[in-house]
Formats: C-alpha cells, sequence, structure tokens
C-alpha cells in the first residue's frame, strides 16, 4: 500500500510542556520535544477516511494533558524515493497556541506543532513544486536536498536538487561546474518565505562527500556557504544558484562516520549569522538515533536549533522497536545538557515502506 493517504499522530504524556513538529517530501517525519522527562502514551496511526477534521478537534480537546504531534512522514534524507502526501489529504491538527488560523501564518520556531519536510530527491520532486509544498498549511520547514561535495571542482561545492533544477552560468561551467543555476527555483523559495515558510538548505545525505579535515577547512567552508547561499558578497552574483535569495539556514546531514570539525563549522555559522541582522538563520542536524552519532558531535547538535532525529534504518532505536522510548527519552536528556536554548528535538520515522525499516502500514501503526 503506498504511503500517499494516511496521517499518523504521536501522542506524549507528560508532566510538563512538550515541544512538538512534523515531516513533508519523502523518508521521514519529526516531532520536536525539550523535556527530559518523557514516556509514550501511544502512537497511532488512522486513514483520513476513518477520523475527519471535526473529530480529530473534538478528540483533541478531550485529551486534556497530552500533548498531540502530528506526524506526516516526509523526510527526504536518504536516495529512496517516496510519494508526497497530498496536501487534501493531510489532517491539520494544531494545538490552541499555534498561529495556523486558516488566515495569516507567522513562523514561531518555538510552536509544538512545527512540521518539517525535506524536497527535492523522490520522484514526487518531478510531480510537485516547492511553492505548492510551502503552501500546506501543515508545513511550517522545508529543507532542500542536498549539497552532496564541500570542496570540488573550483573548491566550491556540488549540490543535487533532483528534478527542481539544472543548468548552469557562464560562471558556473567555468569556476564551478558542482554547482547550479536555479532561478525557477529561486522564485518558489523566496514564495515560501514570502508566505512565512522557513527554506533551509541540507548538507550531504547518503553517499556524500562531507569530510571536514581541520578546523581551518571548516570555517572556510561557512563562509563558502555563507556566500554562495546565504547573505554574503565576497562572490561573483553568477556562482549564486539562488541568485538574490538568501536561504534561512543549514542543516547537518552527515553520515560518513567522520565527525571532526563539525563543531567548529556550526560556530562559524553562527558569526556569519549575526552579520545579517536582517532575518533569523537557522541550523538543523539529522544525527541516527543510536547514541552517540557516529557522524554528528553532540557539541554540535547541542548549538542546533533543530534535530531531526532518524528513528529508522536503526534496529535497536527504530521507532517500532522496544527501544524506541529509551532512546527518545535519552535523547532529549543530551539536547537539554547545553548552555544555549535548547534545540528542539525531532521524531524521524519513514513514511513508505522502502524508506528503510521501521516503517508501520497505516492500521498497525499502534504503541501503548
Amino acid at each position: 500500500m503506498e504511503c500517499t493517504n494516511w496521517i499518523c499522530f504521536i501522542i506524549f504524556n507528560a508532566s510538563s510542556s512538550i515541544r512538538s513538529s512534523g515531516g513533508g517530501d519523502g523518508v521521514h517525519a519529526v516531532a520536536a520535544l525539550d523535556h527530559p522527562h518523557i514516556s509514550t502514551r501511544f502512537l497511532r496511526c488512522a486513514q483520513r477516511s476513518f477520523i475527519p477534521p471535526l473529530l480529530a478537534r473534538m478528540l483533541f480537546k478531550l485529551a486534556n494533558f497530552f500533548q498531540l504531534v502530528q506526524f506526516c512522514s516526509v523526510a527526504l534524507n536518504s536516495v529512496n524515493a517516496a510519494a508526497l502526501i497530498p496536501a487534501k489529504d493531510r489532517l491539520r491538527v494544531r494545538s490552541a497556541a499555534s498561529s495556523d488560523s486558516y488566515g495569516g501564518y507567522n513562523f514561531n520556531a518555538d510552536a509544538s506543532n512545527n512540521v518539517a519536510v525535506y524536497f527535492g530527491q523522490t520522484v514526487a520532486t518531478g510531480r510537485t513544486s516547492l511553492a505548492s509544498v510551502c503552501q500546506d498549511p501543515s508545513v511550517d520547514i522545508v529543507i532542500l536536498g542536498f549539497i552532496t561535495v564541500f570542496f570540488g571542482p573550483g573548491g566550491y561545492p556540488s549540490v543535487n536538487f533532483g528534478a527542481a533544477c539544472s543548468g548552469k552560468t557562464a560562471q558556473m561551467q567555468a569556476r564551478a561546474p558542482g554547482l547550479l543555476s536555479c532561478p525557477e527555483l529561486a522564485s518558489q523559495i523566496a514564495t515560501c518565505q514570502t508566505s512565512g515558510k522557513k527554506v533551509l538548505l541540507s548538507l550531504g545525505g547518503w553517499l556524500s562527500q562531507t569530510v571536514l579535515r581541520s578546523d581551518v577547512e571548516a570555517t572556510e567552508l561557512a563562509t563558502t556557504l555563507w556566500n554562495v547561499f546565504g547573505a554574503g558578497t565576497a562572490i561573483d552574483p553568477g556562482l549564486r544558484p539562488f541568485g538574490t535569495v538568501k536561504i534561512d539556514g543549514f542543516d547537518i546531514d552527515n553520515e560518513n562516520k567522520q565527525p571532526a570539525h563539525y563543531t567548529t563549522f556550526a560556530t562559524a555559522l553562527r558569526t556569519h549569522y549575526a552579520q545579517d541582522p536582517s532575518k533569523q538563520y537557522y541550523i538543523s542536524a539529522a544525527p541516527q538515533c543510536v547514541r552517540p552519532d557516529a557522524s554528528i558531535p553532540l557539541a554540535t547538535l547541542q548549538n542546533a536549533d533543530f534535530v531531526f532525529v532518524q528513528f529508522y534504518n536503526n534496529p535497536s532505536c527504530n521507532i517500532d522497536s522496544a527501544g524506541f522510548d529509551a532512546s527518545l527519552a535519552a535523547w532529549s536528556v543530551d539536547l537539554a545538557a547545553t548552555g544555549r536554548p535548547r534545540p528542539k528535538l525531532f521524531i524521524g520515522a519513514p513514511s513508505f515502506r522502502e524508506g528503510g525499516t521501521g516503517y508501520l502500514p497505516p492500521g498497525s501503526l499502534q504503541k501503548s
């Protein structure tokens, strides 16, 4: 059965507030938490036809102190294809404190019901657009995948946005053949940002070349990315894939088991972010659920704003495993041990069978 018409909820029971969030164009979904004392009460998946919006809203009001987390599975940080969940088939269940009022939209990084989605690497990319994803009222953050090589030809990064982008400027052909010119995608990024949605750019993914060999190299990479995709100006405009459009931050999805110098990289990004007070920039990261993550240092994760933990393709802590609850609680404690505002912890799970181990089909995704 294709996962194109179903919705999942995660409901947590905790003694105080829990931050939550979800996911969008392919492989994993997410829910953000920032409380160290969490016990999963139950996890249920239902087809939309079985739970109409009105009934869902009534159930939410009856949930009392339960925290409802929308679970719209769709992260794209693997090479496997996934089906985009159509906007018309997504059930919007939001907390009373949400700014989603079917009218104006205001992004709140601290909201308990943000939904983050990856876009660019599945077969669905060719059938939809970034702008249409951002029009979905369930979506708050879109992560573009991926920057696949840090230091490619000419010393510039290489990118792959799947069917969403192709073509090169003359400057790219001559000096940075790993980059792509993406005017249509840039226009859609601007449309998303105008509507209040945040667009991040992911670094890595499976089989990418994302090794940092020194702190100097990490700092240089942060500067290059700031100039190529952010508000930096020390670059030929013809080398910027999105032209004058500035992305809202970067997502670290290193999976090469070589974590050295990533904390220096994240710190350098924060330094560049401070140079542009006109907007808020973010850092996110996508570690595996096995702790400690072999590719992204804990110090780097603690410096992030959002952490998308991949509770799939890891049998010991998959969302369908006996070790899930303990892993989730341990991750919450890990991310709380920081001197800066704690990152929002997102839960990731596959939304379709080909997404990897840990998939639970609609109707059987139930845990009590």
